[in-house]
């Protein structure tokens, strides 16, 4: 299936992400494991999911 093409703000530009988006790229593994199996719970969806 074809989701058609990027939006123009997406092709060739460069986006910078809010702080908090670079602290979770930041943070160790566990921590990031943590954060998701948390989130998933929260919204009642399997971890794999989220």
């Amino acid at each position: 299936m074809d989701a058609g093409a990027a939006p123009s703000a997406c092709r060739g530009s460069v986006r910078q992400m809010n702080a908090g988006f670079d602290e979770v790229l930041r943070a160790d593994r566990p921590t990031r494991t943590g954060l998701y199996a948390e989130t998933a719970q929260r919204l009642g969806a399997p971890p794999q999911n989220v």
